[in-house]
């Protein structure tokens, strides 16, 4: 009898923690699992990998052009713009812009944004100027919305 009782024992009740007030906890965090499960620690399991990587090549792999409006209601690729090659070939001298789309999309799977910021560099002496994105890493990213704060002034 007690040998059915613990293999079809009810799995109703909550599973007792034996890390509970021990030096375990310490280690591997207060969850009943054993393990803290974030972003990074999410990454190594290989499903959420899998998915992570299927999705953000799907859609850093779709191509990606620039328009604009012309006078008659209808459009045309606005390649003499500079956005147009920052946006379609590279955004910056370290990406290029499959893996800037790549992981924009893998921090926005993972933390559920992604930000990227717009730098111009201006070159005095040959009378230039060069334009790039740059991505920043979303979890150390706090946003405060300046619209509530210049409305309720």
């Amino acid at each position: 009898m007690s040998i059915f009782h613990h293999i079809f024992k009810s799995r109703d009740r909550p599973i007792i923690d034996s890390t509970n007030g021990s030096g375990y906890r310490f280690f591997f965090g207060p969850s009943l699992a054993g393990k803290n499960v974030n972003e990074r620690t999410s990454m190594q399991i290989t499903a959420v990998y899998s998915c992570v990587r299927i999705l953000s090549e799907a859609i850093a792999g779709l191509p990606l052009h620039l328009y604009e409006s012309t006078g008659d209601g209808a459009k045309k690729k606005a390649t003499e713009n500079p956005l147009y090659t920052l946006l379609h070939d590279e955004p910056n001298p370290e990406m290029t812009s499959f893996v800037f789309r790549e992981t924009l999309m893998t921090h926005l799977l993972l933390w559920g944004n992604a930000y990227a910021q717009r730098c111009i560099c201006i070159l005095q002496q040959r009378h230039y100027f060069y334009m790039s994105l740059f991505q920043f890493y979303p979890q150390g990213l706090f946003l405060i919305d300046i619209r509530d704060v210049l409305c309720n002034t």
